[in-house]
């Protein structure tokens, strides 16, 4: 939602430069891609920031969590997340990112379409 709506105010903020392009006869295509790149690149960046506070959670909640399950004999453990977990992560928050900026850009060009 968030790389949507950025994706959004960045479409407004380049109307003249899309509208002088379809002028000129460039493709859907070639308008679209900077405004995809971006996307995956605001998903990139969210990733990763949603992975350093994931992990900087589970560290801090390490000790307390074993000092709780030592007063019940109990047996947990917290992980971070695995190496293929990560890059999972990644991976989607990139697609989403991307998917978020199709979204954006389809929903913007049919709304200046209409008028």
């Amino acid at each position: 939602m968030m790389v949507g709506n950025t994706i959004r105010l960045s479409l407004e903020r380049h109307h003249e430069e899309m509208e002088v392009l379809n002028l000129i006869g460039a493709t859907q295509a070639f308008i679209r891609r900077p405004f995809l790149y971006r996307g995956m690149l605001y998903g990139t960046f969210g990733g990763m920031i949603a992975l350093l506070v994931t992990y900087c959670v589970v560290h801090a909640l390490t000790s307390p969590t074993e000092q709780l399950l030592s007063l019940y004999q109990g047996i947990f453990t917290l992980e971070n997340l695995t190496f293929y977990d990560t890059v999972a992560f990644l991976v989607a928050s990139i697609l989403l990112g991307w998917l978020g900026a199709v979204f954006a850009f389809v929903q913007q060009r049919r709304a200046l379409n209409e008028y």
